[in-house]
C-alpha cells in the first residue's frame, strides 16, 4: 500500500491517489488522525497500526509513503473545542514526526525539524545553503516597518526555470550543469523530492512540496517509493 499524507483539498495529491489505485494508494488526510485505531511502538513500529481513508489498516501493509504537507494547522481542527486546538495540533504534529521517522519502507521526504515534509528554511538560508554548494545567488532582504518584517524578497527576477530532484536525478529544461548543483543542493539539504527555481543561472527559491504533474517525474518518484520492493 502507498500511503499520501495530505490534505483532502490538495487535488495533485487525489490525482495521484487515484492514478496509484493499482498499488492501492490512500490517502492519508487530516481527519484519520484524530480518530480510534492508531497504535504507535516506537520499538516496533511494523507491528502498529493506523487510520487512513478512514479505515484501519496493518503499519506493515505500507510499502512507501508521500508526504505532502508541512503541518497540521489548528484552525482544521474544526471537531475540537477552540480553546485545546492549539494544544492538539501541536501533539498531532509531533506525534506524525515521531511516526513517519519511524517507517521503514520509504517515505518522501522525510521530517525535518518541525516540518512533516523535509526541509522547510527560510529564504535567507535556502540562498546561504545554495551559495555553499555552488549555485550563484543574490541577496535576500527584509524590510521592516513598526515592529512588523516583511516577507524577504530576492533581487527583481528575469526568466525563472524550475528543477524538480527526485532522488539522484533532476527533471527540467535546464542544462547539465544546473542539474547537478540541483542535485547537489537537494543532498544537501537533505531531501529526496525538491523543486529548485533559477533565474537564469541564479538561485531563485526551492521547495519541498513541488507540483507533480509531469510523467517522468511522477515516474521517478513511483520508482523510489518502490525501490525496496522491487
Amino acid at each position: 500500500m502507498l500511503l499520501v499524507v495530505a490534505s483532502r483539498r490538495d487535488q495533485n495529491a487525489n490525482e495521484l491517489v487515484a492514478r496509484w489505485a493499482p498499488r492501492r494508494a490512500t490517502l492519508l488526510a487530516r481527519e484519520d488522525l484524530c480518530h480510534h485505531g492508531w497504535q504507535f511502538d516506537p520499538g516496533n513500529p511494523e507491528r502498529g497500526w493506523l487510520v487512513a481513508g478512514g479505515s484501519v489498516m496493518a503499519v506493515s501493509g505500507i510499502t512507501g509513503v508521500l508526504t505532502r504537507r508541512r503541518h497540521i494547522f489548528d484552525v482544521e481542527l474544526t471537531e475540537i473545542a477552540i480553546e485545546d486546538r492549539p494544544y492538539v495540533a501541536a501533539e498531532i504534529n509531533a506525534f506524525l514526526v515521531a511516526w513517519l521517522s519511524s517507517l521503514r519502507c520509504p517515505v518522501i521526504n522525510r521530517p525535518s525539524g518541525i516540518s512533516l515534509c523535509g526541509p522547510s528554511l527560510r529564504a535567507e538560508q535556502w540562498v546561504c545553503l545554495a551559495a555553499s554548494v555552488g549555485i550563484r545567488v543574490k541577496p535576500a532582504r527584509r524590510k521592516a516597518y513598526m515592529g512588523t518584517i516583511s516577507s524577504p524578497a530576492l533581487s527583481e527576477v528575469q526568466e525563472l526555470s524550475e528543477v524538480i530532484v527526485v532522488g539522484e536525478h533532476w527533471f527540467g529544461l535546464v542544462d547539465d550543469y544546473l542539474g547537478a548543483l540541483a542535485v547537489r543542493l537537494a543532498r544537501a539539504a537533505g531531501a529526496e523530492l525538491l523543486s529548485i527555481t533559477f533565474d537564469q543561472e541564479t538561485f531563485a527559491g526551492a521547495s519541498s512540496l513541488p507540483v507533480l504533474n509531469s510523467e517522468p517525474v511522477i515516474g521517478a518518484v513511483l520508482e523510489r517509493l518502490e525501490a525496496r520492493y522491487s
